[in-house]
C-alpha cells in the first residue's frame, strides 16, 4: 500500500514470523505478525523517524533508521504510523498526516488431508454430528467457521475462540471454511478446508409386518400405520421350479392397513416385499414373504 507523505513515502507490508525460539524459558513465545515499512529515500534526508500508535493512539514504538527499511513484531490489529525527516544537522522536518493500516493474524495452513469427514444422520434427530478442527492461526483471538452445502450455500456460520466446533447436519454433502479474526475485529483470509463433509442419512428401523389368515383361510399381511410413515411394496412371480423372479406388481404406497393378494392371480410362486419410507429417512429395509397360488383352489382361480 503507498501513500504520499510529504517528505517520504512508505510502502507497508505485513507477513507473520515464527516466534524467537532462543528466547529463555518463561518467555511468552506466541507467535507475532511482523510489519514492514519500506519508504522512498527523500532528498537531503539524513535519518528517518518514524512512530507506531495502536487503534487506541497509544504509542507502540518509536524508532530512527538510517535506511529505508525498518521491521518490527506486533499483534493483530489496527496501527498508525507517522514519520518524519532528519537531515545531518539534526534538523526534523514536519510529522507526515497518520497512515492507518492493519496487521491480520496469518493464514490457516492445513495439512494436504483429503480424507472424508463422516458420520451418520441420528434416527431420532435425522442429523450428524461431526467435529471440525483446525490449525492455530498467528495472532488470532478468534475464528468463523462457515460450512457450505454442495451448492454453495452457507448453511452454518459460528464464530468461536478454539480450534474445533462440532456442528449437526442433515444428511448430505458439505464442506467448510476458516477465517482468523484479530485485534480489532481484523480479518484474515478465509482458507477452505480439504476435506470435505458428508452426512449419511438414518435408516428406517424395519417395521413388523403380521402375515396371518382371514375368514376364509386367505393369506393376509397387517400393514404398519404410523403418522408421516408411508407403505411401499413389491409383488414378483416364479414358476414352481425356476429360481429366477419377475416382476408382477408394484405397490406405491399402500392405503389399505390389510393386504391380501388378488385373486386373479395365476398359479406359481409369488414372493411379496414391503417396506416404509418417510420423508428425510433412508427406506427400511425389505420384509418378504413367499406364497403360492394353487390352480386347485376355487376360491383363487376362480373355477367352478
Amino acid at each position: 500500500m503507498k501513500r504520499n507523505l510529504s517528505n517520504f513515502l512508505f510502502l507497508i507490508l505485513v507477513f507473520a514470523l515464527p516466534p524467537t525460539w532462543g528466547q529463555s524459558k518463561g518467555t511468552d513465545l506466541k507467535k507475532l505478525s511482523s510489519v514492514e515499512l519500506q519508504w522512498e529515500d527523500s532528498a537531503g534526508a539524513f535519518m528517518y523517524e518514524v512512530e507506531v500508535y495502536n487503534s487506541k493512539n497509544k504509542l507502540l514504538k518509536k524508532f530512527v533508521s538510517k535506511t529505508s527499511l525498518f521491521k518490527f513484531k506486533s499483534t493483530s490489529g489496527k496501527i498508525k504510523l507517522r514519520g518524519r525527516v532528519m537531515d545531518a544537522y539534526g534538523k526534523k522536518g514536519l510529522w507526515t498526516d497518520m497512515i492507518e493500516t492493519q496487521v491480520p493474524p496469518d493464514d490457516i495452513k492445513f495439512a494436504p488431508d483429503t480424507s472424508e469427514i463422516s458420520a451418520k444422520a441420528n434416527t431420532k434427530t435425522l442429523k450428524g454430528k461431526v467435529n471440525l478442527s483446525w490449525p492455530e492461526s498467528t495472532q488470532a483471538k478468534k475464528y468463523l467457521v462457515k460450512v457450505y452445502d454442495k451448492d454453495g450455500k452457507v448453511v452454518a456460520e459460528k464464530t468461536v475462540n478454539k480450534t474445533s466446533e462440532s456442528f449437526e447436519f442433515d444428511g448430505g454433502s458439505y464442506h467448510y471454511s476458516i477465517t482468523p479474526i484479530g485485534n480489532d475485529q481484523i480479518a484474515g483470509k478465509e482458507v477452505m478446508a480439504p476435506r470435505p463433509i458428508q452426512i449419511d442419512t438414518a435408516q428406517l428401523a424395519s417395521e413388523r409386518f403380521d402375515v396371518v389368515k382371514g375368514p376364509k383361510g386367505e393369506l393376509q399381511i397387517k400393514m404398519p400405520v404410523k403418522p408421516g410413515m408411508k407403505v411401499f411394496g413389491e409383488l414378483e412371480y416364479a414358476h414352481h421350479l425356476a429360481e429366477d423372479w419377475t416382476p408382477v406388481l408394484k405397490y406405491s404406497p399402500l392405503e389399505q392397513s390389510i393386504w391380501t393378494p388378488d385373486t386373479k392371480l395365476k398359479p406359481g410362486r409369488y414372493r411379496v416385499a414391503f417396506w416404509v419410507t418417510r420423508a428425510g429417512w433412508t427406506d427400511s429395509g425389505k420384509f418378504k414373504h413367499e406364497f403360492v397360488i394353487k390352480p386347485t383352489e376355487p376360491d383363487i382361480t376362480g373355477q367352478p
